[in-house]
């Protein structure tokens, strides 16, 4: 799995990168390439504090649009007995676009990092 993530959450992960002790930021990049390079062989994030916005928003309804109708997604193991709350479900548009405008307000230019090459060159 290749996450990708904005100038300003590179900067956040960089700042905790470097804030860690050496033995567990080597770690860290060092599980099976089907996983994020964050988790650790028990499968936990180890930049939880300064995680990435789509790990964050993981799990909740999203609307998105796909062959031009809405769609609503979540996590296959929420709202297994409930449908979720029409003003619960978060707008992939609108996501995108906050996302960008406060990359662009921290410094980005709106393109991505690759999370596991950011946290190699760490």
């Amino acid at each position: 799995m290749r996450l990708s993530v904005t100038h300003a959450e590179a900067d956040q992960i960089r700042t905790l990168l470097a804030a860690m002790p050496a033995p567990r930021r080597a770690q860290l990049g060092t599980g099976p390439l089907d996983r994020c390079a964050a988790l650790s062989s028990e499968g936990r994030c180890q930049i939880y504090e300064a995680r990435p916005f789509v790990c964050r928003t993981h799990g909740a309804p999203i609307r998105m649009t796909q062959n031009s109708l809405p769609v609503i997604e979540s996590c296959f193991r929420n709202f297994v007995t409930v449908v979720p709350d029409a003003d619960c479900v978060l707008d992939q548009t609108t996501l995108s676009a906050l996302t960008l405008t406060v990359d662009r307000a921290e410094g980005g230019d709106g393109s991505r990092i690759d999370l596991a090459e950011l946290i190699a060159s760490c």
